[in-house]
C-alpha cells in the first residue's frame, strides 16, 4: 500500500486505514620554530583527532557533531536497508548489503528496531540525533547545493518528482541520477535536484537520504511536545514550512530546532518540511520523504504523523553501526 499524497498543502495520509494515528579527543600539537633573533619560538594549538573506526560493508563513515547530540563518530547504512521480503516475521527478516534490492518496506516502528539490533552488537535502527548528524554535515557541504556554495541556491533532494511513479532500486553506483531521468545539466529546480547521491565531510557518498522512501527513525514526540505552527490558520494536519514555526516554544520542547531543523531555513532551498500531524495521534518520527513528496522532501524533512504500528510501502529504514557500543557489548 503505497503513500498517496495530494499535491497541496493540505493532504491526508492514507497508509493505516485502522490506525489515524500517523548528532574525539583533541590532541595537543606543539609547533617548534626558529625565528631570527627571537630564539625558539613554542606555538600550541589544539586540532581534533579523528579516531580510526571500521565500517561494516556497504555502511560509511560519519563524524560526530556534538552541537546536535552525537559525541562519536558511527556507520550508516549507504542506501535503505534491504530485506529478504520472503520472511513473513518481519522482526526477523534478515537484512542484507544487495543495492540492486528493493528497500526493506512494510516494516512497522519496533520491526524496524528488531531487525537492526539483529545484526548484532552495536547495530541499531538510525536515532534523531545521528540523522541530525548526517543532515547537518551534509548541509554544509558546497556539493550539495547547486550554487556550489553553502546556502545558495538549491539543496540536493534525491527523487522526489513521481518520476518514475516509484520508487527505485540502484542499478548505477556511478550513476548519481540512476534512473531518474534527470542529470546535473538540468536547472536547478527542474531536475538538478533529483540527484540520488549525498556528500558528506569525509568525501563519503550516501544514497537516497532524501527522496525514494521515508524513514523510519528512532525518536517519539508526544503531542504535547511537538512544535506547533506560528501561523493561527494553520492548522495540526498541515505541512509546515521551517520559518512557519514557532521555534521558540519548540525550545521549550522535546524539539528544539538544534534536533530537527536545518540552519538555511529558506522555502527555495529544498531541504524539506515539517507535518506534527494530529496533536492526539502519531508521533514515530519519520524522516527524508519519498518519491512522490515533491518539495515536502528534504534531507531535513520529518512527519509525526504516523503510529508506531502503521507499516506501509512507502517507509523503510536505515541501521547504524556504533563501534564504541560495539566493543562495550561484547561478552
Amino acid at each position: 500500500m503505497l503513500i498517496r499524497i495530494k499535491r497541496q498543502t493540505r493532504f491526508v495520509f492514507m497508509a493505516c486505514a485502522a490506525v489515524m494515528a500517523f548528532a574525539a579527543g583533541s590532541l595537543l600539537m606543539v609547533d617548534w620554530g626558529a625565528n631570527e633573533g627571537d630564539g625558539l619560538d613554542i606555538a600550541i594549538s589544539e586540532v581534533h583527532a579523528e579516531m580510526a573506526i571500521h565500517c561494516p560493508e556497504d555502511y560509511v563513515r560519519v563524524r560526530a557533531r556534538p552541537e546536535v547530540g552525537t559525541q562519536h563518530d558511527f556507520c550508516v547504512m549507504r542506501a535503505h536497508a534491504r530485506s529478504d521480503s520472503r520472511e513473513p516475521r518481519r522482526d526477523r527478516a534478515k537484512l542484507i548489503t544487495d543495492l540492486s534490492r528493493r528497500a526493506a518496506t512494510n516494516f512497522m516502528h519496533h520491526h524496524a528496531q528488531r531487525a537492526c539490533k539483529n545484526l548484532g552488537p552495536g547495530f541499531a535502527l538510525i536515532s534523531n540525533v545521528e540523522w541530525m548528524t548526517i543532515a547537518r554535515d551534509l548541509e554544509m557541504q558546497p556539493e550539495n547545493w547547486s550554487s556550489g556554495k553553502v546556502g545558495v541556491g538549491v539543496f540536493v533532494r534525491g527523487h522526489t518528482d513521481d518520476s518514475p511513479r516509484h520508487p527505485l532500486n540502484i542499478e548505477n553506483l556511478n550513476d548519481p541520477y540512476d534512473q531518474t531521468g534527470n542529470s546535473a545539466v538540468d536547472k536547478p529546480g527542474e531536475g538538478w535536484e533529483q540527484r540520488r547521491t549525498f556528500v558528506l565531510s569525509s568525501g563519503e557518498v550516501i544514497w537516497d537520504f532524501s527522496g525514494n522512501y521515508w524513514h523510519w527513525v528512532d525518536w517519539y514526540v508526544d503531542g504535547p511536545e511537538r512544535a506547533r505552527s506560528l501561523q493561527p490558520h494553520l492548522r495540526e494536519g498541515d505541512w509546515l514550512h521551517f520559518d512557519e514555526v514557532d521555534l521558540a516554544q519548540a525550545a521549550n520542547s522535546k524539539m528544539p530546532p538544534e534536533s530537527w531543523s536545518p540552519l538555511h531555513l529558506g522555502r527555495e532551498h529544498g531541504l524539506g518540511r515539517y507535518l506534527p500531524g494530529e496533536f492526539a495521534h502519531g508521533g514515530y518520527a519519520m524522516r527524508g520523504g519519498s518519491w512522490l513528496n515533491d518539495s515536502r522532501a528534504g534531507v531535513y524533512s520529518l512527519s509525526l504523523a504516523f503510529a508506531g504500528a502503521c507499516a506501509p510501502a512507502g517507509i523503510s529504514f536505515r541501521c547504524v553501526y556504533r563501534p564504541h557500543e560495539a566493543d562495550s557489548e561484547q561478552p
